[in-house]
């Protein structure tokens, strides 16, 4: 054999098997693609939404001058708890005194007249029925004797007035609670503006309101929520707690207490309020916390994370890995969305696989590596 032959023979060697190689490489295909899967399953799930909220007192009664003048006494401490009654503010009386006594005079007056109307009407009254004077004299003692009666009654009117303002001079606290830090000093006058008119604040914080607006979205989202709750035969279960500015949690739970009837104009949300006991009295009307309202769900529901949920012309579906670790595409029927979680209310089984991400590039019948995985969703629901 020559050196050409032995040559030839071997770059033709090489090349078949060079050959057999690539189309050996074409047959075997790419290597199959891991994908995080996770196993369906029945879950209790707590639907937990946070508002930005601000404390309120159960009751805040603003105190205010209902009559004008200088102040001459404060009987109170700022800061500390009143009781109903007690005195509170003081403001000069002498000039509502005066009023008084002016009315009650003026009411002594008209009694006075009143009486005389009253013996000129009883000595003509006889005289006329005898013919003895006119008519008209007669008519006119009894106008005389009806305006003296009309007078008696504006006088006694006069007088409950001014005792009313006079005792208006003295404030009282009008229920038990805590008073805040006074808006006016002893010697300032108050009662018109532009001085003070509201002097302080009374709270009563045995119990405390957090008032929130609900964005009309989310309050849609959140009526439908309760309404299929109730539908679904599903035991509901609504907790309401607070976060304070602190990050802590409050240990005490709420209950709703009022609804606006209508959304507002300027914010696009409807005010709502919830009401807690305060019974260590550290939170304090004007803070601001978080209010978070819990749902709980507890029957077991098929729950899967939304993002595993594709969308071919309004058909959802997922991939669900089958026993011998190929992806197949399966129609579901959706339930209600919960912030990352979807509920399914048929296509799938508790126990079955589905794949969490890369469901774009999973084809049916596709050899892929299942990689099982947990996922947590933002309430904290472990699938």
């Amino acid at each position: 054999m020559t050196k050409l032959s032995y040559l030839s023979g071997t770059i033709a060697a090489t090349a078949i098997l060079l050959l057999t190689a690539c189309k050996s490489d074409e047959q075997q295909g790419p290597p199959p693609k891991p994908v995080p899967v996770i196993t369906v399953s029945e879950v209790d799930i707590p639907f937990v939404t946070e508002f930005p909220g601000q404390v309120y007192g159960i009751n805040d009664i603003p105190i205010r001058a209902r009559v004008e003048g200088f102040l001459e006494e404060i009987s109170f401490s700022e800061g500390t708890v009143v009781q109903k009654g007690q005195p509170l503010y003081s403001i000069d009386p002498l000039p509502y005194q005066a009023r008084l006594n002016s009315a009650k005079s003026r009411l002594a007056q008209a009694e006075v007249e009143g009486v005389r109307a009253k013996n000129d009407l009883d000595r003509i009254r006889p005289l006329a029925e005898r013919s003895a004077v006119s008519k008209s004299d007669l008519d006119a003692a009894v106008a005389g004797y009806d305006a003296s009666q009309a007078q008696i009654q504006a006088a006694k009117a006069e007088v409950d007035l001014a005792e009313i303002e006079l005792g208006y001079a003295q404030i009282s606290a009008p229920i038990t609670g805590i008073i805040g830090k006074t808006q006016a000093r002893v010697g300032e006058y108050v009662g018109r503006s532009p001085n003070p008119v509201i002097l302080n604040t009374v709270s009563e914080i045995d119990s405390f309101r957090v008032e929130f607006f609900v964005p009309e979205s989310q309050y849609l989202i959140l009526a439908r929520r309760r309404q299929e709750i109730q539908n679904s035969g599903y035991e509901d279960r609504v907790t309401y707690s607070i976060i304070l500015s602190d990050g802590e949690a409050l240990d005490v739970q709420g209950r709703f207490d009022f609804l606006d009837r209508a959304v507002e104009r300027t914010t696009g949300a409807i005010r709502a309020q919830v009401i807690f006991p305060n019974k260590d009295e550290i939170v304090r009307p004007g803070q601001f916390v978080r209010l978070r309202v819990t749902e709980q769900r507890i029957n077991k529901v098929v729950a899967i994370p939304s993002r595993a949920v594709a969308d071919l012309q309004g058909q959802k579906f997922v991939y669900v890995i089958n026993d011998e670790g190929h992806s197949e595409r399966r129609i579901v029927e959706l339930g209600s969305e919960w912030d990352d979680l979807v509920t399914i209310r048929s296509g799938l089984e508790k126990g079955e696989r589905i794949i969490l991400e890369g469901i774009q590039a999973a084809q049916r019948g596709a050899a892929l590596v299942p990689k099982d995985t947990t996922f947590t969703s933002v309430n904290g629901v472990e699938l």
